[in-house]
């Protein structure tokens, strides 16, 4: 079996719980904090919808200079678009996975 084999499945399974997880975001308590220290539940969420992008980045990118590339998540207004984000950084992703046997 290939590496590139269980990663998919992986990616699929861990998406799923993501999704459930995003689904469940109160946008009316969007700038709480489960700790002082701690990123906001907006940028949690940004950052979990975020995640799967830097799969396609690692396989398809020779480098990633912060400097130049933009890489800060998009913001959103609804679940909608923050799941909508997550499901096409996770297909970029699979292709990106798929192509790397």
């Amino acid at each position: 079996m290939a590496l590139n084999t269980g990663l998919l499945s992986e990616l699929k399974h861990e998406t799923e719980n993501s999704i459930k997880m995003l689904e469940r975001i109160p946008m009316d308590k969007l700038s709480w904090k489960p700790h002082e220290k701690s990123m906001t539940i907006e940028q949690l969420a940004k950052h979990i919808a975020n995640l799967p992008a830097w799969i396609s980045a690692a396989l398809l990118k020779n480098e990633l200079d912060f400097a130049k590339d933009d890489v800060s998540p998009p913001d959103f207004k609804t679940k909608e678009e923050l799941i909508s984000q997550l499901n096409k950084n996770t297909n970029e992703a699979l292709i990106a996975l798929e192509k790397s046997e």
